[in-house]
């Protein structure tokens, strides 16, 4: 007999000695009382939730949350340890026992053993996921991910940016500049966010109203349902509402907004839908979707007040109450009724409450098929019950229970948390205890498992137990083992160099093959201040370069061009540099003096960036609309000796408000330009950025290419001829189309007062920038893959909220760390490095019995492959082992041939 056998066979019987008295369903009419539960006054009216765990209902009384077991009696022992300041507006059980809970200011999340943890806004909702992640829904803003430790995954948030309108509904309410964006939500089973709203967009992909994101944050590509429920964009809206708002009035609506979400069985959902209605006459519908997204039915709403409450059985059945119903297609009803899934009404659940006027505020399903109620009545079916009732719903066939795993663990280190979690059937509902090396944890006793890793917990098999009237069953979870935690990639290196307190800002760094860096600063003010300067390998000021590492001007570097012969040109918003005028560009020697150059004169100091030819020419790009003399708006073209081409004009290119940023040659020499800077001497009635285009040889737009709306700083010519632009970070074919399959972030900009974003390029392909949610918030330095997907282990290293340090520039040097800049509020600038990722690193290695040994830091999402040399120039031997990597350190070996030999490992392709 084997473990689990002996496990299952040595606790049945105590497990059916320990069956709750509920767990015995006895079936009934669908909508009598369920006489059974008959709680005390003062527990019913208006309450905000029923959460139901167990046998146990969960609600709220003199401000507090309160326990009541299955007949009502209140437990007078039981109480949250949260420390609420105000009555309770919202309650949500975990998979492992314990709640989220939250007052009118703060949410809490309160674990099974009474600690609890303060987890924000309570503007937010709350959905749990079993592996001990949250979702987190901020009504009218945002949706964002907290994985098991806390942290934000960022790249879920950026995949999930909404595209917000309007909506106005004379007949009830208007959400004209008030709920934008997503507005109601709910989670599936499968841990898939449903969001309804006023939205036409979520992360660059149309979705009208309704989207599913699946666990990325990205919307889910086959559910779409929203124009065949008939949300729409119209320019039109009731014109006394425009009248009446204040300021610029939108132009752009929405001509139906999803109100509610309720989760329905095998992931359906069902949704209403206010539509736009002529004054005084509301318009709501109910629509049932399929898992897939597809319309199921859809049929008007009786409901008036807009404030129903209702939720879903397992027969797809709809319960349904307000206190405006009276009808139902034509037939009398009271206030809770029950839908059949096309709307129909479902003649057999009959309800009555009393007085005439009642009313149901909360309403919840148990797993029994148990209706409970809360509201303003008396009395249920003519017995008395003040506010507070539970209603016999459906029948469910009794079955033993079954479960399969949705979260397992191999490995945790030491101060995580570790979570296991299945997904269970069975009827009744059964109940659960996990075991520890076939000893049960006290406690854990929820289908999901809770368990920090302190002390030597692990390592230990997991086996959790259920069981109902029906058996029971054993599932074994397998063996977890205690490792060593990998370094998250975007740790930064013990302090490089030293703070540079003479200079302000620095716009620009440029790795120098040597190990030096070079860099561009400013802030555009006409007094003398550093603005290009030289640090050494080591990050200190370099003597050789200017005045003790410095040059200074009057102005700001936008960029700076590295010579063949080791001069640079600087381009930027100044009128002098080095001690001599300079109307935005000058030219410097490798040491920093200033080599005499006669570039023609613009009428407005400002190039934001010059491109040297071949043929020796230049192309100049920038805020001048004359280059010596003639016009020329935006850019133009030198000829070797610098004096202005005739041939090239490009002046019909440009609206007033637009800038060039960056320029580059593709793989057939031909020009690119692209941009996001506005200037402001133009009309910004319609701001659009340049974009991305491309030039013929006389400046005028290639027909050929299809003008793309990049909105970005930042251009790369990829070697297959693709274009990359950012931010945000889009990938385009050679001539200008989208590149779909490229994941990006492909919304209007990311910011509210927008940064001037410098895109970085790494050499494995992978991207980094610096983000920033508005002009008050920290900066974050964030990295997206090869395919364009925000890459979630990459750890923002700027986290110092005292100094709100920013960073203003990045570079890549060759070793894959990054060199970022920073101001903060301590004064000066700093740059900092932040160091390679930690996979592919080997620790302690050793050669033993002809083995050499190591141990390999490894990634989550990544695979590695051990090879073995001779000598380090000999070809690779595959050692057939495959790392996955999961976050942890991984031993590895390869057999060596006497004390000789190497152990090298190789990283995989994402497969991306």
């Amino acid at each position: 007999m084997n473990r689990q056998d002996s496990l299952g066979k040595g606790v049945l019987p105590l497990l059916l000695a320990l069956l709750l008295p509920g767990s015995l369903v006895q079936s009934a009419e669908p909508g009598s009382l369920d006489v059974r539960f008959d709680p005390p006054e003062g527990y019913g009216g208006q309450q905000r939730f029923l959460v139901v765990v167990g046998s146990n209902l969960y609600l709220t009384r003199e401000n507090l949350v309160r326990r009541m077991d299955e007949q009502g009696v209140a437990d007078p022992e039981w109480r949250l340890r949260a420390p609420l300041e105000h009555p309770p507006q919202s309650l949500v059980a975990t998979p492992w026992g314990g709640f989220v809970v939250s007052d009118v200011f703060q949410s809490y999340l309160e674990q099974a053993d009474g600690t609890w943890t303060r987890m924000g806004s309570s503007t937010s909702q709350w959905f749990p996921q079993a592996d001990g992640s949250f979702i987190v829904h901020m009504r009218g803003r945002r949706i964002s991910r907290q994985d098991p430790e806390g942290r934000e995954v960022v790249g879920y948030g950026l995949n999930g940016r909404f595209g917000s309108v309007s909506f106005v509904n004379p007949s009830g309410s208007s959400s004209i500049g008030a709920v934008f964006g997503p507005r109601v939500a709910m989670s599936d089973r499968r841990g898939r966010l449903v969001v309804g709203g006023n939205f036409v967009s979520v992360g660059g992909v149309e979705r009208l109203g309704l989207v599913r994101l699946l666990g990325d944050g990205r919307p889910d590509p086959a559910w779409n349902p929203g124009a065949a429920l008939g949300i729409a964009t119209t320019n039109d809206a009731d014109p006394e509402i425009l009248a009446n708002f204040q300021g610029t009035p939108p132009t752009n609506f929405m001509t139906a907004r999803p109100d509610w979400l309720i989760l329905g069985p095998d992931d359906t959902a069902v949704v209403g839908i206010e539509y736009v209605a002529p004054r005084g006459f509301p318009d709501r519908r109910i629509a049932v979707l399929r898992e897939s997204g597809e319309l199921r039915s859809i049929f008007p709403s009786e409901p008036l007040s807009g404030l129903a409450v209702g939720c879903v059985q397992p027969d797809g059945r709809i319960l349904i109450a307000d206190h405006t119903l009276e009808t139902w297609q034509g037939t009398p009803v009271g206030k809770l009724i029950r839908l059949e899934p096309d709307g129909t009404l479902d003649p057999t659940f009959q309800v009555t409450l009393d007085p005439p006027g009642a009313s149901v505020s909360a309403m919840t399903l148990d797993d029994q098929g148990r209706l409970w109620i809360s509201g303003f009545f008396t009395a249920v079916n003519g017995v008395a019950r003040p506010g507070l009732a539970r209603l016999f719903a459906h029948d469910s066939t009794p079955s033993i229970p079954q479960m399969t795993v949705s979260v397992a663990r191999s490995r945790v280190a030491e101060g995580e948390t570790l979570h296991l979690a299945t997904e269970p059937t069975g009827s009744p509902a059964p109940a659960f205890q996990w075991y520890r090396d076939g000893v049960p944890i006290p406690g854990a006793v929820q289908s999901g498992l809770r368990l920090p890793v302190t002390n030597g917990v692990v390592p230990a098999e997991f086996q959790v137990v259920a069981w109902n009237t029906q058996g029971t069953n054993v599932l074994n979870l397998g063996r977890t083992e205690v490792a060593i935690r990998s370094p998250r990639p975007g740790g930064t290196a013990p302090q490089w160099g030293a703070r540079l307190t003479n200079v302000s800002l620095i716009t620009r760094l440029v790795p120098l093959a040597d190990g030096r860096i070079l860099f561009g600063a400013g802030t555009g003010w006409t007094t003398p201040a550093a603005m290009v300067g030289r640090l050494t390998a080591e990050g200190l000021l370099d003597s050789d370069f200017g005045t003790g590492g410095i040059v200074e001007g009057d102005g700001r570097v936008e960029d700076l061009l590295l010579r063949p012969d080791g001069s640079v040109v600087v381009t930027g918003s100044f009128s002098s540099i080095a001690g001599a005028p300079a109307a935005g560009i000058a030219e410097l020697s490798a040491t920093g003096q200033r080599i005499p150059r006669n570039f023609p004169e613009l009428d407005y100091s400002s190039v934001t960036t010059a491109l040297g030819l071949p043929n020796g020419q230049w192309i100049l790009a920038g805020r001048f609309s004359r280059v010596a003399g003639v016009p020329r708006f935006r850019m133009a073209r030198l000829k070797s000796d610098l004096s202005l081409d005739p041939d090239f004009d490009a002046s019909a290119t440009f609206e007033r408000w637009q800038v060039v940023d960056v320029l580059a040659l593709d793989g057939q020499g031909r020009l690119l330009a692209a941009g996001a800077s506005h200037a402001a001497e133009g009309s910004l009635t319609n701001p659009a950025p340049y974009g991305l285009a491309r030039l013929l040889p006389n400046g005028a737009l290639d027909p050929t290419f299809t003008r793309a709306p990049a909105w970005g700083r930042t251009l790369f010519v990829e070697s297959d001829g693709n274009l990359v632009t950012g931010l945000p970070l889009q990938r385009w074919s050679p001539e200008g189309r989208p590149m779909p399959l490229f994941l990006g972030n492909p919304t209007s900009p990311y910011l509210d007062i927008e940064p001037d974003h410098r895109l970085v390029r790494l050499s494995d392909g992978s991207f980094v920038a610096p983000l920033s949610a508005s002009s008050l918030s920290i900066n974050q330095l964030r990295r997206w893959l090869p395919n364009g997907r925000v890459d979630d282990l990459f750890e923002n290293p700027f986290t110092e909220w005292e100094f709100r340090p920013r960073v203003t520039a990045a570079a890549a040097l060759p070793d894959g760390s990054i060199l970022t800049a920073i101001v903060d509020g301590r004064g000066g600038a700093l740059i900092r490095r932040v160091l390679p990722d930690s996979d592919l690193q080997l620790a302690d290695p050793q050669w033993a019995g002809g083995e050499l040994r190591a141990g390999l830091f490894t990634q989550p999402g990544r695979r590695y492959r051990v090879v073995s040399r001779d000598s380090p120039g000999s070809p690779a031997t595959a050692t057939g082992e495959l790392i996955e990597g999961d976050g942890y350190l991984s031993p590895v070996g390869a057999t060596a041939s006497g004390s000789e030999g190497y152990l090298q490992v190789v990283r995989e392709p994402d497969g991306e």
